[in-house]
């Protein structure tokens, strides 16, 4: 009897390994400094998205195991020395990495040339996968291959020649007043040691506003949380805190903000839809998460 329990117990742990479901998170470099570093790893510690574009993947522990014995196999695969180490500026650039989780473990497995070589950092080599086994096992999950497949630069460079549109900073008000007359306010206030200072940047605080004055670079920067402040900022006299209500105001950032909530989110699901100040006064940012608002941000130069 205690045998066919140790028998049903162990049984019972395969069909539960066999059927959990899992997560693997999928990394691209996408653009590189001038200056390094060589490894992806290093960029998503900094989580720059127009560096970096990352997928979140459920996958079973079948795929896991199919993974892990590619991995294996690999080392068997014609190899050619890579040079890639921490801080290295001028190295080979190891541009893509896959981190997953199992019932054991959780593993990084580093790739370079979109997924088609693995990349060993203790032997310094790549190992190339002649017969396709990793695209195989990845075109098993449609999302998976058609973030391999995006051409990401080719779509930031068209989202950077799409027609912007413009605001005047007349348009954009304050709880009723325009930005001239709050940036006094906010003047008025450090002049009575309201704020913190630090290196000529002169910061406020309150109910949910923030604003920073670069008194050495004349720049200002306004922010305020849509959904908790007590500041309002309306444009052209309306509130605004859903995205459709952004692009109404706005249609030619329509094809933008599609690109960007699509392949330009932060690791929170955060994506940004700016528009420009005219005269080159400088940029209105919302930050949105669900299409709807979450902070406003202003710059002025």
């Amino acid at each position: 009897m205690k045998y066919l329990i140790i028998i049903f117990l162990a049984l019972n742990y395969i069909s539960y390994s066999q059927n959990s479901i899992f997560t693997l998170k999928a990394s691209r470099l996408i653009q590189e400094y001038d200056d390094g570093p060589c490894s992806i790893k290093s960029y998503l510690e900094d989580d720059t998205v127009f560096y970096v574009q990352s997928i979140d993947l459920n996958i079973d522990a079948h795929f896991i195991a199919q993974l892990k014995s590619i991995q294996k196999k690999s080392m068997k695969w014609k190899s050619v020395d890579f040079i890639c180490f921490n801080k290295c500026i001028g190295c080979e650039t190891v541009d893509n990495m896959l981190v997953y989780s199992d019932s054991k473990q959780n593993d990084t497995i580093y790739f370079v040339d979109n997924f088609t070589k693995i990349y060993n950092p203790k032997k310094q080599k790549i190992y190339i996968d002649e017969n396709q086994s990793l695209r195989n096992l990845f075109s098993k999950k449609d999302a998976f291959i058609e973030f391999i497949d995006t051409n990401f630069n080719s779509i930031i460079e068209e989202v950077t020649r799409e027609k912007r549109d413009s605001i005047t900073i007349q348009s954009i008000k304050i709880n009723d007043k325009s930005i001239n007359e709050t940036i006094d306010i906010i003047e008025n206030k450090i002049n009575k040691n309201q704020t913190d200072s630090l290196n000529q940047v002169e910061i406020i605080k309150e109910h949910n506003l923030i604003v920073d004055l670069n008194s050495k670079k004349r720049i200002t920067t306004i922010q305020t949380s849509n959904l908790q402040s007590e500041y309002s900022i309306t444009i052209n006299y309306q509130t605004v805190t859903t995205e459709s209500q952004i692009l109404e105001l706005f249609p030619d950032s329509k094809k933008e903000t599609n690109y960007r909530k699509k392949y330009f989110k932060d690791k929170d699901g955060i994506y940004t839809i700016s528009i420009k100040i005219t005269e080159n006064l400088g940029w209105i940012s919302f930050n949105m998460k669900d299409e709807i608002i979450q902070t406003i941000e202003i710059v002025i130069y």
